[in-house]
Parts: C-alpha cells; sequence; structure tokens
C-alpha cells in the first residue's frame, strides 16, 4: 500500500533534533551579540517563523538570532546560502542595546512593512540575510557556516577550524545531517503546521473546495486560503503555491545549494530519512545538492512522490526582471521533476540502477456493458517501464472474473496505476487495491485525455518529428482508423487502449518526462496470449491454434501458486524457479530471462531451436567460461542508451534547462563517464561476438544471434551489428581522458562542424591580425609596435610616442603609459568584432556539444538496441546452460511432440510422461535426497492402463507430497516449453496451451474474497478457458464449505473435466467419497502418495512415492501429532472419527439393503452392519 503524506497527522517516533554544522565551515564561539533593531522587532513577534532561503553573494552573512562569523582570511570567495531559524526562545529583548551594524535583509523574503510584521500571529516568514553594507571591505571573505543550536543545547559546540573551497563546501558530510537518537519524544503538536485551520483532518480542501468526504474530493491538492498567503513572505508564499497543487508530493525546495523541506514534508522527511529538524516553531529540515540521489530514491521507494523544484534564475537575473516594477523580490523557482516508483528514469540526478527488474507505470480504462442479457467487460491498458523508454498499449475482452487483466498485471507489475475516477467496477478496484505502488484516481478528459485528445496531442506536439517532419511510428500506426488520413482517430478495437494512454501521457507531463519517453518511439502493440484464440480454435483446430498461439498462457494464480517468482513463505525470490534458473551476467538479461519465463513457447520448432543451442552452448568449456567473464563486464546497457536518449532530447521549454545548478561540474563529469562506459561496452560486446562468429552450431537462433550484419539492416533483421565504425567514431569524436577530468567535452575536429568553423575562423582572424600588426610595423618603420590588452581591450596597438606624429584620423586613443600610446582604428574594430563572434560561436558550439554528441548517438538507437537484443539472447541461453551443468540432478532434454489435429486419431490425444522426474527448486533436503517420481497422463502407449487416462485423482496422507507433486509437473513443464532441460530421466509431452491451478488455500481479506469464493473463482475460470491442451492441477477443491457441499461440487468438477474437456489433469482430494464414485470410471485413474504405517502406534512413514490407486485413509492425526496437538485431544479426535466413519458406513449399507432382493445378500449386509 503506497505512503501518502497525510500520513503527518499521525504521530511520528522522531523528535525535533539538532542539524549539526557542516564539516567544511569554521565555528567560532563568541561572545554574545546585540541584536539590531529590525532583528529584535522582527523576533518580538511570538508567532512568526524565520528562514532564508536565497543565495547571494556574500562573502559575510549576517544571521538574525545566532552570529557566528568565521574569519578565514585565505578563503575563495564563494556563494554561500543557508536556512536559518530564529525561534521564539531566542528572541532578544527590545530593551537590549540596538547593534550598530544595519541588517540588510533580502526583501524577498521580509513582510512588506516592520507593522505587517509585528501584527503578523499566523505564518512564518523565509529570512535570507545578505551582506552588511556597512562591512569593510577586507572582511569579505569571511564565510558563515551551516551551525543550528538545538532546542536543548544553548550553544553549538565550535567545530574545528577549516578553509572552505568551493569544493568542501558543495560537498559536506551527509552525515552531519543525520538524525540524532537521543531525542525521540512526540512531535504532534509540536510545529505550528499541525495548528493550522486549513490543515485539521475534517477541515481539509482540496483546490476544488471540496472536502474529503465528497466523493469527488483530490488528495493531490490542497485549499490554502489566500487570507493566509497574505500574512507570509513571498518567499513562503512560493512554496505554499507549490504545495497546495501538489499536496501528494514530497517538495525538495532548492535553497541555493541545499534542497529544504518544510511542515508536513519535513515530519516525513524526519521519520523516514533520518534528517534533523532546525530549530524552530516549525518543521523544517534540509541537506545539500549533492545529497538529492541518496534522499529522493529512499522517499520514492518507500513509494512517496517526490518534486524537485530548482531555482530558474539567479538574483541578478530577478533584479533585471522586477527593475521598475513593483513585483515580488522573488527568483523563480519550477518544479523540474516529479519522480513515483513509476517514473523513474535514472538520469544524473538520479542514484545508480539497481533493481533489475521493470517497474511500470500502468493505466488503464474499464467498460462494462451487457451483451444478449449478458455482462460483458472490456480493459484498455498501456503501460510504460521509463527506465528503457517502451511503451506497451493493448485492448481486450475479459470475463467476470477479469483473469486477463489480473495476468496482465502479474506478468508487468505495476509501480504505479492510473484509472479514471468514478469509471472502475467493483471487481477491478479490489484487483487494484490488492496491487502494491500507487494507485491514482484521475479525472475522466482534463487528465485521463479521450484517444481523440490524445491524438490530436501526440500530432501537435513534438514527440514524433524527425528534423522538423512529423511521422507516426511504424507500430503505432496500427490503433490509427484506416478512414482518418490524418490520424487523429483510433480503431474501435483500440479506443480504450488509446484512451488508456492518455492517462500515460498526462501522468508523463505532469512528471516533466513525456518528450524524453515519447521522443524514441518505443511504442509495443499488447495482446494478452490467449487474446486471439477463440473456443471453437481451442476444442477443434489444433494447427491454427499453435499457429496463432506462440506462447503458453500463465495467468496470475498459476505464477503465484507455481511459485515462478515470488515464494508463498516471505514473497522473496528465495527457492522460486526463476532464482534457480538466473545464472545471467547481465541486468538486460535478467529482464529478459523473466520474460521468457512468463511466455514459454507453444511451438515445438522454435523449442527445438533454444534447446540446441543449450546444448551446443553445454559442450563449450574454456570458450563458455569466456564468454561468461565477458558478459560480466557489462552495464546495463539497455538503460543507459535509454538514458542517452533522454539526455539528448530534453524539450526546448523544459524548466531543467533554465535550472540554477551548483554541482554541474559533477552531473557533467557523470554524464561523460556514462558516455564512455557505454563505448566501452559495446566495444567488449563487439569484440565477443567477433570472437564466435566462426562458432559452429545446430541452433538457428544461436547462430543468428552470432551473425555480424550490417548497420543499416538492424532494423529489419536479427543479428549483431557490425560496431566497429560507429565505436571508433565516438572514441575519436573527444578527449576522453581530459573529458573525464574537466567534465567538458571539446569535440575533435571533424564532430562538430559548427565548433570547426568557429575554430577556423578564430585561427583565420588571429592571422589576419598577425598579418595587419606585421604591416603596421613596416607603415611606421618601427619593430617594438606590438599589440596590448586583455579581454575587452585585447589588441590595443601600441606605438611608441615618437612614432605618433601624423596618425590616419580613425586612430582612437584608448589608453597610454609612459612613453607609449594605444590605438583602435576602423580595421582592428573590425577584426576584433569578427574575433569575438567567432569566440562566441565556439562557446556556444561547446555548450551544447554535449547534448549533440548525444543525439548523434541516439540517431543509431536500433542499431544499439539490436546489439542489446542479442547479448540478452546469449545471456539467457548461457544462463540456462549453466543452470543445466550446475544442477545437483540428473537433466534431460525434453522431447516435445506436435500433434495432428486429426481428431479420428485417438493415439494422438495430448499426453505428459515423465520418468524419475524432480522438482526443479528442490534439492537435497535435510533427510536426504529429493524423491524422484514418474508421472504419466493421458499416455495411450503406456503399459499400465491407469497412465493411460487423462484426468488422474492424486490421495493420500496429509504432509504425503501430493501439492509438491502437482508443482513438480507445472514447473517441469513449463521448464520443457520455456527451452530448457529439465531435472529427469525422460521428458515427453505434447505442447500445453495454458496451465491452470488450483493450490493452497487463503483469504484475499483486501479484496473482500473468502476462501471458498476464491476456490470457485479459479475454478470457474478453468471450466470457461481451458481446452484438451491445457494442463489443470487441482489442489482439494471444496474444502472451503462444508463437507458435502464441497464433495459435491468436487465431483461435478471431475466428470467436467474428464468426460467434455478431456485435459490433462491431477486433482487431489481427501474425499474418499468422491474417490469410490470414480474408482472404476472411464477417463479416470486413481494415484496416490505413498506411506507405511505402524499398526502399534499409528505413527507414519512417508514415502513420497507416486503410485497407483486410491489411499484408504489421510492420517490426518499423524500430522496433529506432529504439529504438536496435546495427546488427550488426539485421542478423543480418534475415537469421534471411527463413530463417524461407522456411521457413514451404516447409512451406505442401509442404501444398499434397501434396493436387495436375495436373502442371503439381505442376510450378508445385517451381519456387517452388526459388526459396526
Amino acid at each position: 500500500m503506497s505512503n501518502t503524506l497525510l500520513n503527518y497527522f499521525k504521530k511520528a517516533d522522531n523528535s525535533n533534533k539538532t542539524l549539526l554544522s557542516s564539516p567544511s565551515t569554521a565555528l567560532k564561539k563568541e561572545p554574545k551579540q546585540v541584536a539590531s533593531p529590525k532583528i529584535e522587532k522582527e523576533n518580538a513577534c511570538p508567532k512568526e517563523e524565520k528562514m532564508d532561503v536565497e543565495i547571494y553573494d556574500d562573502e559575510e552573512i549576517i544571521r538574525p538570532k545566532i552570529k557566528r562569523i568565521i574569519e578565514a582570511k585565505d578563503s575563495p570567495r564563494v556563494k554561500r546560502k543557508r536556512l536559518m531559524i530564529a525561534s521564539d526562545s531566542d528572541s532578544e529583548p527590545e530593551t537590549k542595546t540596538k547593534s550598530k551594524k544595519k541588517l540588510d535583509s533580502s526583501p524577498e523574503f521580509q513582510p512588506k512593512s516592520e507593522e505587517e510584521s509585528e501584527s503578523n500571529h499566523d505564518d512564518s516568514f523565509i529570512n535570507d540575510d545578505d551582506e552588511d553594507d556597512d562591512e569593510p571591505k577586507a572582511k569579505k571573505k569571511s564565510l558563515s557556516t551551516r551551525a543550528i543550536n538545538s532546542p536543548k543545547t544553548p550553544k553549538s559546540k565550535p567545530t574545528k577550524n577549516k578553509q572552505e573551497t568551493p569544493s568542501s563546501s558543495t560537498k559536506p558530510s551527509l552525515s552531519s545531517f543525520a538524525a540524532n537518537t537521543d531525542n525521540d519524544c512526540s512531535i504532534e503538536g509540536k510545529f505550528k503546521h499541525f495548528s493550522y485551520d486549513f490543515l485539521q483532518e475534517d477541515k481539509i480542501k482540496d483546490l476544488n473546495g471540496r472536502l474529503k468526504s465528497d466523493p469527488n474530493y483530490d488528495p493531490r491538492t490542497l485549499l490554502v486560503p489566500e487570507s493566509f498567503k497574505k500574512t507570509i513572505t513571498p518567499g513562503l508564499r512560493q512554496w505554499w503555491d507549490l504545495k497546495q497543487r501538489n499536496f501528494d508530493v514530497i517538495i525538495f525546495f532548492k535553497v541555493g545549494k541545499f534542497y529544504e523541506l518544510y511542515h508536513m514534508d519535513a515530519v516525513i522527511a524526519v521519520k523516514e530519512l533520518g534528517l534533523t529538524f532546525m530549530k524552530g516553531d516549525y518543521a523544517h529540515c534540509g541537506f545539500p545538492e549533492v545529497a538529492f540521489s541518496r534522499f529522493a530514491d529512499a522517499l520514492v521507494s518507500k513509494g512517496y512522490k517526490v518534486g524537485r523544484v530548482e531555482q530558474t534564475e539567479t538574483p541578478e537575473m530577478m533584479a533585471v526582471r522586477i527593475k521598475g516594477t513593483r513585483q515580488d523580490k522573488t527568483v523563480r523557482r519550477e518544479i523540474c521533476r516529479i519522480t513515483t516508483p513509476g517514473t523513474k528514469t535514472f538520469n544524473v540526478l538520479d542514484g545508480e540502477i539497481s533493481n533489475a527488474f521493470s517497474q511500470y507505470l500502468f493505466s488503464f480504462i474499464e467498460k462494462v456493458g451487457t451483451n444478449q442479457e449478458k455482462r460483458t467487460r472490456s480493459f484498455g491498458v498501456c503501460f510504460v517501464d521509463t527506465t528503457c523508454g517502451k511503451v506497451h498499449i493493448g485492448q481486450f475482452q475479459d470475463d467476470r472474473n477479469c483473469s486477463k487483466f489480473r495476468t496482465t498485471l502479474a506478468q508487468y507489475p505495476p509501480a504505479h496505476i492510473l484509472y479514471e475516477r468514478n469509471n472502475i467496477s467493483k471487481e477491478a478496484k479490489s484487483i487494484v487495491d490488492y496491487q502494491s505502488g500507487i494507485k491514482e484516481a484521475i479525472n475522466h478528459e482534463k487528465e485521463m485525455f479521450s484517444a481523440s485528445t490524445l491524438l490530436r496531442m501526440l500530432s501537435e506536439g513534438d514527440y514524433f518529428k524527425e528534423k522538423g517532419e512529423f511521422e507516426w511510428p511504424e507500430k503505432f500506426r496500427q490503433v490509427l482508423s484506416d478512414h482518418d488520413t490524418l490520424g487523429l482517430t483510433a480503431k474501435i478495437d483500440f479506443e480504450l487502449a488509446v484512451n488508456a494512454m492518455g492517462g500515460i501521457l498526462w501522468c508523463l507531463k505532469n512528471c516533466l518526462i513525456d518528450h524524453e519517453i515519447l521522443s524514441m518511439k518505443n511504442i509495443e502493440i499488447y495482446n494478452p496470449v490467449d487474446n486471439l484464440i477463440t473456443i471453437d480454435t481451442k476444442k477443434h483446430d489444433l494447427k491454427k491454434k499453435f499457429a496463432k498461439q506462440k506462447y503458453m498462457v500463465l495467468d496470475s494464480i498459476s505464477l503465484t501458486n507455481l511459485e515462478v517468482f515470488e515464494n508463498n513463505f516471505d514473497n522473496t525470490q528465495s527457492g522460486t524457479l526463476y532464482e534457480k534458473l538466473d545464472f545471467c551476467n547481465t541486468q538486460f538479461g535478467k529482464r529478459l530471462l523473466k520474460y521468457w519465463l512468463v511466455n514459454p513457447l507453444c511451438d515445438h520448432e522454435s523449442i527445438n531451436d533454444r534447446l540446441d543451442a543449450i546444448e551446443d552452448l553445454k559442450n563449450l568449456d574454456e570458450k563458455l567460461s569466456y564468454i561468461t567473464e565477458q558478459l560480466k563486464n557489462l552495464p546495463d546497457l539497455e538503460r543507459l542508451i535509454s538514458k542517452i536518449h533522454q539526455l539528448g532530447n530534453i524539450a526546448k521549454d523544459h524548466p531543467e534547462s533554465r535550472a540554477i545548478m551548483y554541482e554541474n561540474d559533477t552531473y557533467s563529469k557523470k554524464k561523460v563517464e556514462d558516455f564512455l562506459t557505454i563505448i566501452t561496452g559495446f566495444g567488449i560486446a563487439s569484440k565477443l561476438f567477433s570472437s564466435l562468429k566462426d562458432l559452429s552450431s545446430k541452433s538457428n537462433l544461436l547462430k543468428t544471434i552470432l551473425t555480424i550484419i550490417k548497420t543499416e539492416d538492424a532494423g529489419k533483421k536479427l543479428g549483431f551489428p557490425n560496431l566497429n565504425e560507429l565505436l571508433e567514431k565516438y572514441k575519436n569524436s573527444f578527449n576522453a581522458e581530459e573529458a573525464k577530468k574537466s567534465g567538458r567535452i571539446i569535440p575533435s575536429e571533424g564532430f562538430n562542424q559548427d565548433y570547426d568553423t568557429a575554430v577556423k575562423d578564430i585561427n583565420k582572424i588571429v592571422r589576419d591580425l598577425d598579418k595587419y600588426l606585421n604591416e603596421q610595423k613596416k607603415q611606421f618603420n618601427c619593430s617594438t609596435i606590438c599589440y596590448f590588452g586583455t579581454s575587452r581591450n585585447r589588441y590595443q596597438l601600441e606605438i611608441p610616442e615618437n612614432k605618433c606624429k601624423n596618425l590616419p584620423n580613425d586612430y582612437e586613443l584608448t589608453s597610454s603609459k609612459k612613453g607609449f600610446k594605444r590605438y583602435w582604428n576602423d580595421e582592428l574594430k573590425d577584426l576584433i568584432a569578427l574575433l569575438t563572434d567567432a569566440e562566441e560561436r565556439k562557446e556556444k558550439a561547446l555548450r551544447d556539444n554535449m547534448k549533440c554528441l548525444f543525439k548523434d548517438f541516439d540517431k543509431h538507437f536500433n542499431v544499439w538496441n539490436r546489439a542489446v537484443q542479442c547479448l540478452a539472447i546469449l545471456d539467457v541461453l548461457v544462463s540456462l546452460t549453466q543452470y543445466v551443468r550446475n544442477s545437483e540432478f540428473d537433466m534431460c532434454r525434453p522431447d516435445i511432440v506436435m500433434l495432428d489435429d486429426d481428431e479420428s486419431n485417438d493415439r494422438l490425444s495430448p499426453f505428459i510422461e515423465i520418468k524419475n522426474g524432480r522438482h526443479p527448486c528442490l534439492g537435497k533436503t535435510f533427510s536426504g535426497d529429493f524423491i524422484p517420481n514418474d508421472l504419466v497422463i493421458g499416455y495411450e502407449d503406456a503399459e499400465a492402463k491407469w497412465q493411460k487416462n487423462p484426468l488422474v485423482v492424486v490421495t493420500g496422507p496429509n504432509m504425503g507430497g501430493k501439492s509438491t507433486l502437482m508443482r513438480q509437473v507445472g514447473l517441469i513443464v513449463i521448464l520443457a516449453q520455456m527451452g530448457c532441460y529439465v531435472p529427469a530421466e525422460k521428458c515427453r509431452l505434447s505442447p500445453v496451451d495454458r496451465i491452470f491451478t488450483r493450490i493452497g488455500a487463503s483469504d484475499k481479506i483486501l479484496a473482500g474474497e473468502s476462501t471458498f469464493y476464491l476456490e470457485l473463482s479459479e475454478t470457474a475460470s478453468i471450466l470457461h478457458h481451458a481446452s484438451k491442451h491445457s494442463l489443470v492441477l487441482m489442489d482439494e477443491l471444496g474444502r472451503g464449505t462444508a463437507t458435502f457441499d464441497g464433495t459435491a461440487i468436487a465431483y461435478s468438477v471431475v466428470k467436467e473435466l474428464a468426460q467434455n474437456l478431456n485435459c490433462r489433469t491431477l486433482f487431489s482430494t481427501h474425499y474418499h467419497h468422491l474417490v469410490e464414485e470414480f474408482s472404476d470410471k472411464d477417463n479416470v485413474s486413481m494415484g496416490h502418495m505413498q506411506c507405511m504405517v505402524n499398526d502399534d502406534d499409528q505413527s507414519i512413514t512417508f514415502l513420497y512415492k507416486f503410485g497407483q490407486g486410491a489411499c484408504p485413509k489421510s492420517h490426518g492425526f499423524n500430522a496433529a501429532r506432529l504439529a504438536d496437538v496435546p495427546e488427550e485431544i488426539i485421542k478423543l479426535g480418534s475415537t469421534k472419527s471411527v463413530e463417524f466413519e461407522n456411521f457413514t458406513k451404516k447409512i451406505q449399507l442401509l442404501k444398499k439393503l434397501m434396493h436387495l432382493k436375495k436373502k442371503e445378500e439381505v442376510t450378508d449386509i445385517t451381519e456387517k452392519f452388526k459388526n459396526l
């Protein structure tokens, strides 16, 4: 369940703590200083909050409450900005002597008048102090510190003096911002925002004035009264203006080199991040710019939204903008990025990529209707992996249980779900509520754009433009109507899907990454695996079925019950099939392995092709080790090429382009490192594939990916593109070592035409200037004439005074020195103007060069992406090979038998034959090796008759291994059809189109589903969607209700599966009446998990071996003893069990007696009855 900012109303464990001073600054203990009159008046307001939020060119910053100024004689002049809290407890009485120094505070963070400040009793104001105008210039090298007194400590302890440099001031130790664990009292009511009337739980309203009780209440906004905002300073008013439109976002508010958090945001930051509160009567904390990724990632991973607010102008720019006006003296600030769990992009300000799996931003539209008095349900879905820029869009019809929708969510797990407010069914809402991550209801049309609105926005935007020309992405054209040449109408079959994409576009725009993601044009059409298969095709046309259905269907229930990705114990990967198979060496390989696991193949040729590849690789020894080592050296190239695209395609009007950043050198170096990492990674990959191009293989898949193709063919066919020419181009495009050090890319000749032209012009003008100087020397017959000056005053012609007679009229005297005079003339001015223009063009080219380089690299996105695909396939094949080689037990190559669709041939019915099969995820146990088992279902050539039937009723004692056997069969089938060796001596099967499971018992309390309802829902899904080629695994159906009802339902289901569907089925049960009913029926066989019973104490030894026939008892009391149930309870239960069993037998005998006619038969039954 996602976190929400409304949690700040709850009690927090952390208390008001002290923010320690930065180690990069020094602190001297000085005598108490006298406050200025202005400070006294400000501090006299008992309910005002004071904080500075702006950066100025201050060599000395005076603080209103704590005036600790450090002399740093040799320190360079550094722009400093700090957040300062002046609390009531530190207020100086007005009777104190007035300070001789005049405090010249920043107008941006002061009340409009002192009277207004004195009369203000509502909110805080932000106070950023400028330098003291009366301070002598000699003291302008003094630097202030970030020393904040603790509420418990009147005076801060001074830190060791340390000379501050620009690097040390921007990289303070983050430990200074750690929480003080000693102070853990409750903070509720401690800070001012707890008392604000408009923040009270029952009075909170959204921007439209709706209370929480209103069904249309929007929790993402907050109504902040205008009367309240008039009482606060411009700086704080700016924060509230942003907050009221983003109430569900934690705002990191940029203040110079620091990000600050206020009020409810600060409470959450202290609780979740371990930051400390700054001193004062309102919640407030912060951290330096360089720590953004650490703290933002921590909050996002906990389910919060984080908004990064940057200053988009300097104080100098602000001064120019407001000159001659009465505007607020506040620098502009804009939200540059909102990050949610589903919109991570891992840019230079974000942390490193850690999670290999994709986390999706997921939007859907549901349409419920009636057709011939039958309820119909359709879904339009759109989901995007923002780390790779891949967008999926699709539409499908679903059943009453939303089976396809559940499966989609299971296969593409969302971290952030969008749905239309007041347009979602109860069933869909329960499914959404059961998901983890953020669930967000958005408004129709305004936010969930309609199909027509979305298409118009895409066509009018710059998303799909190349060199000014608009063109729809190739795959996206499939959703557009053929009758609309403008492409502004969606096909009927995709209208809901395009509508759902409207929600994605709104969210991407809101997070300010829409252009970065959509401009990649990486759009895929999503279709659930079984969406194209009709019921008739499933039952009658096998060839057409498997020609259309390329993949086996694994729904969300089967993925959960078979523990493919998460175990059912602690929801981790421990003991899952994915964990056992994951020997991948790359992140993109891990993602492809997951895709292969959820989409096993149905085509036997493709399956055998993968098996051939594993066989080829399995026979390599040293070569396989070499491949593994090379793959380990590769970074996550798939996400890195996406990052490069985003860095090279930031929209022109994006606030990020205006942001004032203080660690630009660090970010530039990071961009250079990422780019060089990509070049190095593809270089390793290119060498690897060059060394494998002559590898002989009988696998077409392996041959194809190892084939070196031309780069121009990369978008048309599979194969590893020849990267040598491109890599050489980018390696030689700039000096890599210099770029690493400086973070600046200076292009090599021939790479950047604008830069080359500017450099050429500069060299030519310099030569012209030298030539002109020589001409002047000849004209004046003086070899000492030279140029003088720098910057704006450069190229002054310095001439000896004795040569300055009879100068031409255009010679203009600029300066002089003893014995010399300096001149400019028209020709020099023209040359200097040309030189200045060329130098400006050169600097502009340098500024844009990194973006141009990334954009040029991104032109070959199809080439890089194709190379990554080949690498991922190779990595997964190597991973499966390593799984086979490292297995503790024998592995065999499965034999996939493709059946004809000749219905008249009974010998060609679907079957499974496994000899000595083992559970893929279970190895040796504490009691010894895992016991292998044979299992044959529906095999007409089987020696034993009971193995020829498609349905087997599995009985046996509790804890005897029935569920394990069923999971084992399901996982072996998945392994076989994904093209991997399986843990068995022999494995033959015909393709399975879908695996259905009904295993385990649990209540979905959050979804409002009981155990029995859950059983029936999963059973209904099986009966509606299973075909003769499906595999059904049902464990103890009916146990969630009364015995007789459960037995009756189980009987009906077994009969339907055996007689009508005729699909391969394992049906475990403890209902012995059910066993008796089907013991002599055709198409149904009996099997059991064997055990040995000690006649003396009735103890059981489990043999875990599957054999023919039914088990007469379930031996439940043995499980009771193992569970340490008291012996007297077990004895009583045993007695009652015998009584119940005898009573049931009597009833059965009486039924038989009523139908008997012969006297001897009646006598026999009577004797049996007496014996009971």
